[in-house]
């Protein structure tokens, strides 16, 4: 089966960064357009592979905690 991602990037110092909307918190950087397309799609096959492995694992779940801290308004 095909999938389908899209690739959102942009240039950060002398690299590009960029992030695939799909699958949110994968970002990937490279030198260039073809590494970067490159490295996106490695990170989604792998992705891939570890939700179709994950899904037929036992999954448990934990209930965790999360703080979070006001950001100074400059006042």
């Amino acid at each position: 089966m095909q999938q389908h991602f899209t690739l959102q990037y942009w240039p950060e110092g002398d690299e590009l960064v960029g992030r695939v909307k799909e699958l949110p918190g994968l970002v990937v950087q490279g030198r260039d357009l073809a590494e970067l397309e490159s490295r996106a799609a490695d990170a989604c096959r792998a992705m891939a592979t570890h939700q179709s492995r994950t899904a037929a694992a036992d999954v448990k779940e934990a209930r965790i905690t999360v703080e979070t801290f006001a950001t100074p308004t400059g006042r």
